[in-house]
């Protein structure tokens, strides 16, 4: 089913518009929901130079070029396009006009064999493609300034983009854009489902226009007169799309995020209303020419489920711009008779810093309880909230900062101010298991409701920013519901720096686009305690969206990760510790004696947040700070993560 838009403002094309009521008044075939048969549910996680030769189902490759998440997608047949049976459901509540020739173009429905592929987890988001901008000089979207993303949007997924900057893009990372038969398996798997998630619509399993303004539309007319008023009152760039994987409940059977709605994705190939006809007779060649190139997914505008359906098909014109259009891309062989322009070799990969302690595999577990053995940096994703927790294993670290770390900041700052970090030591833990991120707004969200202590309603694009702006109590509530605690300060250090003692996560050096800080928010370099410089913060807090703005979605800086895989272990927010604070807890640790602090007035809070200027020594490792626990920052600077372990 074809889409166009007729302006830069939005306005839909609306005479032969499907309506599928979101409600799913019309009945569909058996459901089924992920995950799907064909994905392996102890997934590896790989983090090598280069994809490996072998893999299964729904593991994982990190691209050290770009840190992008990247799921392999099994060599074998899938099913392709749309059944008669699956037309006559939406047909069954379409608006009147409509007939079987709007889904002409996804007929026949067949089976096709593809080879083995890696494709994007998400779409590209800001921050990558920003780090792609840097290293090639490429122009940056229409509503960047400077080169640099707008603030709070580094999670989101670029837009603004053309299907040549697509393809650049893909080129610099060492892959190419997908196929339309890549992009399809990749959506909806082997078992030809309507949805990633299965065959029954679900409006809260992909980012559409209802979630957009948090209402219901019973009718084409209604959506469309809502969408031209919206257009003029809102900012299509902030609060259209969302943080990429925000809806993590419509995950395609190989782990894919947004592949129904968010942004509509470019495909490599040009369009052709009869290209399945011809896949159907085995010839898997792409269209050697066209006018138009393919875009799949749905975008956040729409609310048809029709337009989110894994087979709908959709163009536009190459060098078409605008808030509604991003992509991914997949590492894998190239189709017979494509393009050399359109499918560029692999490209030489990136090296980040060495992470000693974690495996280059490492498995995903999908337990009721967390396993008994594993190896450093295995993944127990758990149930109650879904939270990834990466496994620590038992044995000694570097805790704690020697004086040649903290030399460069003598300059700034008396000794004193860093004797509650000394002296520096080796200090042995058991194993534990701790969150690889932040828990977010949407985990707590569930455990609000789950606990009945309240209704609440998160605002759209924020599901997967860190949940702020609470007091240690309400951090350690949420920890015993989703079965753990909060981590001692020894297992948060351990967890953010290794066994070698680095200074930051990532290791010795500072790299604002590591992680989240308010250099990297305004694109520059503050001098440490300068008068201008805090009068430029109080101004900038005056003039923006704080929540919106300051924070970023959980995990966007993938080159960040401690040894284990941990995410946001320096900047975005401060995270409360379980211990209260002890000025001279680290010289007894010093001398063995690891018991916590039995009592104190505040709690420890770790890690740094964006709204710190006194860079990069804030944002180190063994940074130690504290809080009254019944304090709410005003700032939006507080949140937390858990671990399950010992106690």
């Amino acid at each position: 089913m074809r889409v166009r838009w007729l302006t830069a403002a939005f306005l839909l094309v609306v005479l032969t518009v499907v309506w599928v009521a979101a409600c799913g008044a019309a009945e569909r075939p058996a459901e089924r929901v992920s995950p799907a048969p064909e994905v392996n549910a102890n997934a590896v996680i790989w983090r090598t130079p280069e994809p490996p030769a072998e893999a299964q189902a729904g593991d994982v490759w990190v691209n050290p070029k770009d840190g992008m998440e990247m799921v392999y997608v099994a060599a074998g047949e899938f099913v392709l396009g749309t059944s008669d049976a699956q037309i006559d459901v939406d047909l069954k509540a379409s608006h009147p006009g409509d007939n079987r020739e709007e889904f002409k173009d996804e007929q026949p429905q067949c089976r096709v064999n593809l080879p083995g592929y890696w494709i994007g987890r998400t779409e590209v988001t800001n921050a990558q493609y920003l780090r792609f901008v840097h290293a090639t000089g490429h122009k940056n979207p229409k509503h960047w300034k400077s080169k640099e993303v707008p603030s709070g949007l580094e999670s989101f997924p670029v837009v603004s983009v053309t299907w040549a900057d697509a393809a650049a893009y893909c080129e610099w990372a060492g892959g190419r854009l997908p196929s339309e038969p890549e992009w399809e398996k990749a959506a909806r798997g082997a078992d030809g489902r309507v949805f990633p998630w299965g065959d029954q619509w679900d409006d809260k399993r992909c980012h559409n226009f209802e979630l957009v303004t948090r209402r219901k539309y019973m009718n084409v007319g209604e959506w469309v007169s809502t969408l031209r008023g919206w257009n003029g009152a809102h900012d299509p760039v902030r609060e259209g799309p969302a943080a990429v994987g925000s809806c993590e409940a419509g995950a395609s059977p190989y782990g894919c995020l947004d592949m129904a709605g968010n942004v509509w994705e470019w495909c490599a190939d040009w369009y052709d209303d009869k290209a399945y006809q011809r896949y159907a007779k085995g010839d898997l060649r792409p269209p050697g020419s066209g006018i138009h190139r393919v875009v799949r997914g749905g975008s956040w505008p729409y609310v048809p489920p029709t337009y989110f359906r894994c087979a709908n098909r959709s163009d536009d014109a190459p060098d078409t711009c605008d808030y509604t259009r991003g992509f991914r891309c997949v590492r894998g062989l190239g189709l017979i008779g494509q393009d050399s322009s359109v499918l560029p070799a692999a490209q030489p990969a990136e090296h980040v810093l060495p992470q000693s302690e974690a495996i280059p595999e490492v498995v995903v577990q999908r337990t009721p309880e967390p396993p008994k053995e594993a190896q450093a940096g295995d993944v127990w994703v758990n149930p109650k909230d879904g939270m990834e927790m990466v496994y620590v294993p038992a044995g000694e670290f570097t805790l704690g900062s020697s004086d040649s770390q903290i030399s460069p900041w003598l300059e700034e700052y008396k000794r004193e101010r860093f004797s509650n970090e000394q002296p520096q030591c080796r200090v042995n833990l058991p194993a534990f298991w701790i969150g690889r991120t932040e828990v977010t707004q949407a985990q707590y969200a569930r455990f609000l409701q789950e606990t009945r202590r309240q209704e609440v309603s998160i605002p759209s694009g924020l599901e997967r920013l860190p949940v702020v702006n609470l007091a240690w109590t309400d951090a350690t509530s949420y920890c015993q519901w989703a079965g753990g605690r909060l981590p001692s300060e020894l297992e948060w250090e351990k967890a953010a720096r290794g066994t070698d003692g680095r200074i930051f996560p990532w290791g010795d050096k500072w790299d604002r686009e590591r992680c989240r800080s308010f250099e990297g928010i305004l694109g520059r370099t503050y001098s440490i305690g300068e008068d201008e410089d805090l009068s430029a913060i109080q101004q900038w807090l005056g003039t923006h969206d704080v929540l919106r703005e300051a924070l970023t979605a959980v995990g966007s800086y993938p080159t960040g990760t401690s040894p284990y895989g941990a995410a946001d272990m320096a900047g975005n927010v401060s995270e409360w510790c379980g211990d209260w604070y002890e000025e001279k807890a680290y010289q007894r640790y010093a001398r063995g004696d690891l018991k916590p602090p039995p009592s104190g007035t505040d709690r420890v809070l770790r890690g740094g947040s964006w709204i710190f200027i006194d860079l990069p020594g804030a944002l180190r490792c063994a940074r130690r700070d504290h809080s009254a626990p019944d304090l709410i920052a005003g700032y939006i600077v507080s949140g937390f993560r858990y671990v399950r372990g010992l106690p």
